[in-house]
Parts: C-alpha cells; sequence; structure tokens
C-alpha cells in the first residue's frame, strides 16, 4: 500500500481512533483504498491496538506504531486523516481534537448524543468549508 499514490501523488496517511469491532471494520474498507496508509492505531486498550498492528502487517501492509491517545499520535507520526471509530460519547471530543490539528476526519453517526453537546462544542471559526465525499 505504501507505495501507492493519490492524484496529487501523495499517500494519506490515516490514524484509525478506536481498534475495536468498528476499527477493524474500517482498517478492512481503508485496504480497498490503495493510497491509505494506516499510520497510527488509538486506543485505551493496550491489546486491541497490538493486536490490530500485528493484522494489518500480517496483511502485508506496514506496522502502524500504537498510541493511548490521539494526542501522542499527532505527535509523533504523520497523519492526514483520522478515523473516528470509537464509542459514539467519545465521537465530539475526538473529532474536534483532530480538526483542531488540521487533520480530516472520517466519523460514523452519531456525531455527538446531544444535541445541546453539538451545538456548545461545535462552533469552530478556524475551520475551512467542510469537504464530504461518498464513495460511488
Amino acid at each position: 500500500m505504501s507505495e501507492a499514490s493519490n492524484a496529487s501523488g501523495a499517500e494519506i496517511r490515516a490514524a484509525i481512533v478506536g481498534c475495536g469491532v468498528i476499527g477493524r471494520t474500517h482498517s478492512a474498507a481503508v485496504r480497498e483504498f490503495p493510497e491509505i496508509v494506516v499510520t497510527a492505531l488509538v486506543d485505551v486498550v493496550s491489546e486491541a491496538s497490538e493486536a490490530l498492528a500485528a493484522k494489518i502487517e500480517a496483511q502485508g501492509d506496514p506496522r502502524p506504531a500504537v498510541f493511548p491517545t490521539l494526542a501522542e499520535a499527532l505527535a509523533a507520526v504523520p497523519v492526514d486523516l483520522v478515523i473516528v471509530s470509537t464509542p459514539s460519547g467519545l465521537h465530539i471530543q475526538q473529532a474536534l481534537e483532530a480538526l483542531d490539528a488540521g487533520k480530516h476526519v472520517v466519523i460514523e453517526k452519531p456525531l455527538t448524543l446531544t444535541w445541546s453537546r453539538r451545538t456548545k462544542s461545535w462552533p469552530r471559526p478556524k475551520l475551512p468549508r467542510p469537504r464530504v465525499w461518498w464513495p460511488r
């Protein structure tokens, strides 16, 4: 995967946050896009991130680094895209952390569990206009 490139000639370096069932599902899905390389796995359960890292490596892809927090991952390895695959109550906090760091974000619904939390957390005047992409 690391030899492929997108239209701009560069890889998309991804961090998967949450290495449970949904994180493993996203890991399998990104293998369909040769321009994406997983550079980091984030999970507070180190056994989960280590197991997923071993699986990715066994499939012939570079072994991603593992971290207990998104902040540590963003500080240590190159990341362009953050894939949030954690329990729903953590989505908005992790998405905003990634967006505030200038990263693109893939997130499943719901963004948050309550409307009031979304409206209180979301105003981010520095963010560029969001772009939505849906595979055909």
